[in-house]
């Protein structure tokens, strides 16, 4: 669980990045399309370069055009590494059904996690935490 853990807090970051990142890409995009078409509103005046300028902005365009699709595998990808993570601990938690079960399943889970069940149900009312480290000590009554 802990495992499971880090490798959530790893998969939010990236998740973050490239979630930025397509934005970021769609922005530039945007604007070469804009500027494409003022490219060729000027081409009227000056022949030799507009070939050159059209040519580099459609490759601009492409370029960016991969990386959208490359950013959106990833994205994707990272999407469902998280779900999976999340439906493993979801498991883990239906498998607790009092305190006293192995402490295996307690201990990767978020800090906030443990006041929540303990509020939630009076089965897990005994959790408490041992001092000087995030692991739960399940008291007997």
């Amino acid at each position: 669980m802990h495992q499971v853990k880090k490798k959530l807090i790893k998969l939010k970051k990236k998740f973050k990045q490239s979630k930025k990142a397509i934005s970021r890409v769609e922005q530039i995009k945007s604007q070469l399309t804009s500027r494409q078409y003022t490219v060729f509103q000027n081409a009227k005046t000056n022949k030799k370069c507009f070939h050159s300028k059209i040519k580099r902005m459609k490759h601009r365009i492409s370029s960016l055009k991969k990386m959208v699709k490359q950013f959106q595998q990833m994205y994707q990808k990272h999407t469902n590494e998280m779900l999976a993570s999340l439906s493993k601990c979801r498991k883990n938690l239906k498998k607790i059904k009092t305190c006293h079960v192995s402490k295996k399943y307690f201990k990767g889970l978020p800090k906030n996690l443990y006041g929540l069940l303990r509020s939630l149900d009076v089965k897990f009312a005994c959790l408490k935490k041992s001092k000087g480290s995030d692991k739960l000590n399940c008291m007997n009554k």
